[in-house]
C-alpha cells in the first residue's frame, strides 16, 4: 500500500523504475523488465516524495528527504543498490535532482529558512551551495547544457522564477500554483508546465513565452518529451482522472481515466514510449504505457 505519489525514470527500452514511499514507512522499488513487474524494499524513511535520474543503462539515482529531515541517496550501480547515504541539509519538502555531465548532478531544494539550496556532485564529492530566494514550494531541477542548471519554483508572489547556475534569478511572471515541471528537450531549450491560480494548464519556454494550454486540474503537472518538439503534460484534472496534453504542432487533450489521489509521474524509455505511474483512490501503483 502506497503512502505517497510515485517518482519514476527509465534507462532502456522496456524498462522503467517508480519509487514510493510504502504504509511501512519504507521506499519500495518497483519495475518491469521484460514485461514481468517486480517489486523490492529499499528501507529508508522517507518523509517526502522521491526524486529520481537513470544517468545511464543499469544506473539509478534517488533522493528522499529523511526522517530527520536531510538530503538522503541510494545509488543502484553494477546490479547492486549502495547504502543509503547522508548527504546533509535541512529540507522543507522534496528535492529535485538533474544530471548536469555524465556523472555529475545538481540536487535543488527548498531550505527550512524557504531559500533555494544547491547540492551539487562532481562525481566523487557533494558540495552544498545557498542560492537565495524565498520560495512558495520545491524547486524543479533540469538542465540544458553540459555544467549548468536552473531551477524552476513558485515565488512568494505567486509568480513563476527561474534561478540558473549561469544568470542568477529572473521571473517570466504568471500566477502559478504549487511546483512546476520543466524539461530540456534539447540545449538551450527549456520548457515549463504550471498550474495556473486559474486552475488551468500553462506552458512557458525560454523561446515563445507564455500560452494558455486549458483543462481543469487538481495537481501539479508532470512533462517528459521523447523529441523535438514533442511535449507530453500529464495531470491530474477535477474529477481526479488523468488527463493527457500534449503538443506536436499544437495542443491537444485526452482523458485516460483512473481515479487517483495524486500528481501522476511520467518517464520515457525512447521515442514514441511514455509510462505513466500514479496513485490510485485504492492506495496502489497504476500503470499506463504509451507505445
Amino acid at each position: 500500500m502506497l503512502a505517497s505519489a510515485p517518482a519514476s525514470c527509465s534507462w532502456g527500452a522496456g524498462r522503467v523504475d517508480a519509487f514510493v514511499a510504502g504504509t511501512d514507512g519504507a521506499l519500495w522499488h518497483n519495475w518491469r523488465d521484460a514485461n514481468v513487474w517486480h517489486w523490492e524494499p529499499l528501507g529508508g524513511q522517507p518523509t517526502s516524495l522521491a526524486s529520481a535520474v537513470c544517468p545511464t543503462n543499469g544506473q539509478m539515482d534517488v533522493f528522499v528527504r529523511g526522517g530527520d529531515r536531510a538530503l538522503w541517496r541510494l545509488a543502484y550501480r553494477n546490479a547492486g543498490w549502495s547504502a543509503w547515504q547522508r548527504i546533509g541539509g535541512v529540507l522543507a519538502g522534496q528535492p529535485s535532482v538533474t544530471m548536469t555531465g555524465a556523472s555529475t548532478m545538481a540536487v535543488l531544494l527548498q531550505g527550512t529558512d524557504n531559500q533555494l539550496w544547491e547540492a551539487a556532485y562532481d562525481g566523487t564529492n557533494w558540495s552544498w551551495h545557498s542560492e537565495g530566494g524565498v520560495l512558495a514550494s520545491a524547486p524543479t531541477a533540469v538542465s540544458a547544457g553540459a555544467g549548468g542548471v536552473d531551477g524552476y519554483l513558485e515565488g512568494t508572489d505567486l509568480a513563476l522564477w527561474r534561478w540558473s547556475s549561469a544568470t542568477g534569478w529572473s521571473s517570466p511572471g504568471g500566477k502559478i500554483v504549487g511546483k512546476p515541471a520543466a524539461i530540456s528537450m534539447a540545449a538551450g531549450r527549456l520548457d515549463v508546465v504550471v498550474q495556473g491560480t486559474d486552475q488551468a494548464l500553462w506552458h512557458w519556454s525560454n523561446l515563445a513565452g507564455w500560452e494558455g494550454i486549458g483543462g481543469r486540474l487538481a495537481s501539479a503537472p508532470s512533462l517528459v518529451s521523447w523529441g523535438s518538439p514533442r511535449l507530453d503534460a500529464f495531470v491530474r484534472g477535477t474529477d481526479n482522472a488523468v488527463w493527457h496534453a500534449w503538443f506536436d504542432s499544437a495542443w491537444h487533450w485526452e482523458g485516460l481515466g483512473g481515479q487517483m489521489t495524486d500528481a501522476p509521474s511520467a518517464s520515457t524509455p525512447g521515442a514514441n514510449q511514455i509510462d505513466l505511474f500514479a496513485r490510485g483512490t485504492d492506495n496502489r501503483l497504476w500503470h499506463d504505457r504509451f507505445q
